[in-house]
C-alpha cells in the first residue's frame, strides 16, 4: 500500500503544482515583462480577476461533475495549453478568455485533486502529514514558476517566452502524472448524509465563511501584486522574481508544518497563529525595502496560505460533518468571490495612493480574518 500512498501523493503534487502553481499564479512573475511592455495596472488587474472568476467557477463545476483520470490529467493538460497560448497572442480579449479558462480548469481541477487523491490518502498512517505534502505542490509550482520565469524570459525579457515556458512544464508534468497515477490507484468517494444544523452551527459556519472570505480577499492581493510593485520601485538588488522564488519556498513545507502545529495545539489556535504570520508578512512590504526583510516577508506568506486553506477544509470537516461538501462548496465559493475582488480593488486603489497602502489594506482585512477565528474558537468554547 505504500507504493499506491507514494503514487497519489507525487500524482497529486505534481497536479497541484501544474494547475495552482503554475496555471494560476506564473502569473505574478510574468506580469512585470508584460508592464514593462505597456500593460497597465487596471488591465493587470482584470486578468487576474478574470483567472479568479474563472477558478470560482470551476469550484463550483468540480463539484457537480464526475471526476475521473483522464478527465483529471486531461484538465492539467488544457491548462498548459491556456498558458502557453499566452505567449502566442497579443489580444486584450484573448489574454482575458485564456486566463478566465485557466482558472477555470484549476477549479475544476484542484476540486478533483481532492476528489480522487484525499480518499486514498485518508487510509494511510499519519494521514494528516501525507495530506500535507499534497498541498505542499502549490508551493512547488510557485517556486518552479519564480525559477523558471527569468530563464524562459532571458536577457530580452521575452514574456512571450515566459509563457510558452510555463505552458510547456505543465504539459510535461501532465505525462508524468499519467505514469504515476495508474488506473487502479482511483478510490470511491462517499456522499455524507446532510443533518440539520443547529443555531450555533449556523453562527460558526457563518463566522468561519466570513473569515475564509477575507483571507481570500486580502491574500490576493499581495499574491497578484507584490513582484509587479517591487519591480516597479526599482530599489532591489536582485530580481523581484527572487521574492516570488521565496513565496514557493515558504509554501512547499507549510501544509506539513501546520497539520503538524494542529496536533499539538487545536486547529482553531493553529489558524489564528497563521493568520497572524500571514498578516505580518503582507505588512512588512509596506514597512521596508530592505532586501532581508521582504525574503522574510515571501516566506511567511508563502508559509501560511496553502496552511490556512488545508486546515479551514479540514475543521469545516470537523465541524459539520453532517454537509462536508456543502460547507466545502461554500467555503470555495467565498474564498474565490474575495480572489475576484482583490485584485480590482488594489487595482483601483494602485491608482490613487501609494503601493504602500495597497498591503496595510491587505494586512488590515487578514486581521480581521484572525480575529474572527478567535470569535470562532470562543463560540466552539460556549457551545
Amino acid at each position: 500500500m505504500m507504493r499506491v500512498y507514494i503514487a497519489a501523493a507525487a500524482a497529486g503534487f505534481l497536479a497541484l503544482a501544474a494547475l495552482m502553481g503554475i496555471g494560476r499564479f506564473a502569473y505574478t512573475p510574468i506580469l512585470p515583462l508584460m508592464e514593462a511592455e505597456g500593460v497597465g495596472e487596471l488591465k493587470a488587474g482584470w486578468l487576474a480577476s478574470a483567472n479568479y472568476i474563472g477558478y470560482f467557477l470551476g469550484a463550483f463545476a468540480g463539484g457537480s461533475l464526475m471526476a475521473g483520470r483522464l478527465r483529471w490529467i486531461t484538465v492539467v493538460v488544457l491548462t498548459g495549453l491556456t498558458v502557453l497560448l499566452m505567449g502566442l497572442t497579443e489580444s486584450s480579449v484573448a489574454w482575458s478568455l485564456l486566463r478566465f479558462t485557466a482558472g477555470f480548469l484549476g477549479g475544476v481541477g484542484f476540486v478533483w485533486t481532492a476528489g480522487l487523491i484525499l480518499p486514498i490518502l485518508q487510509r494511510a498512517k499519519h494521514a494528516p502529514y501525507w495530506i500535507g505534502l499534497l498541498y505542499g505542490g502549490v508551493g512547488f509550482g510557485i517556486f518552479l514558476s519564480g525559477f523558471a520565469v527569468p530563464r524562459f524570459a532571458g536577457a530580452e525579457e521575452a514574456w512571450e517566452a515566459a509563457w510558452i515556458g510555463m505552458g510547456l512544464l505543465v504539459c510535461i508534468a501532465a505525462v508524468v502524472i499519467l505514469l504515476l497515477y495508474p488506473k487502479q490507484t482511483e478510490a470511491k468517494s462517499h456522499t455524507a448524509s446532510v443533518q440539520p444544523a443547529s443555531d450555533g452551527d449556523r453562527r460558526r459556519e457563518r463566522t468561519l465563511y466570513t473569515a475564509y472570505f477575507l483571507e481570500g480577499f486580502g491574500y490576493i492581493i499581495f499574491a497578484t501584486f507584490i513582484v509587479s510593485i517591487l519591480a516597479g520601485t526599482g530599489g532591489l538588488d536582485t530580481d523581484p522574481a527572487v521574492i516570488w522564488m521565496f513565496v514557493g519556498i515558504g509554501a512547499v513545507p507549510s501544509c506539513l508544518f501546520w497539520a503538524w502545529i494542529g496536533a499539538r495545539v487545536t486547529k482553531q489556535s493553529a489558524l489564528i497563529w497563521a493568520y497572524a504570520a500571514q498578516t505580518i508578512g503582507v505588512l512588512i512590504p509596506a514597512l521596508t525595502g530592505n532586501l532581508s526583510l521582504l525574503l522574510v516577508s515571501a516566506v511567511l506568506f508563502g508559509g501560511t496560505f496553502m496552511g490556512i486553506t488545508m486546515m479551514t477544509i479540514s475543521l469545516a470537516h470537523e465541524e459539520f460533518p453532517g454537509k462536508r461538501q456543502k460547507a466545502t462548496g461554500n467555503l470555495t465559493a467565498l474564498y474565490g468571490i474575495g480572489q475576484v475582488l482583490g485584485p480590482l480593488a488594489a487595482s483601483a486603489l494602485l491608482l490613487y495612493a501609494a503601493e504602500a497602502v495597497v498591503f496595510v489594506t491587505a494586512s488590515g482585512i487578514l486581521t480581521a480574518a484572525g480575529l474572527l477565528m478567535i470569535a470562532f474558537r470562543r463560540q466552539n468554547k460556549s457551545t
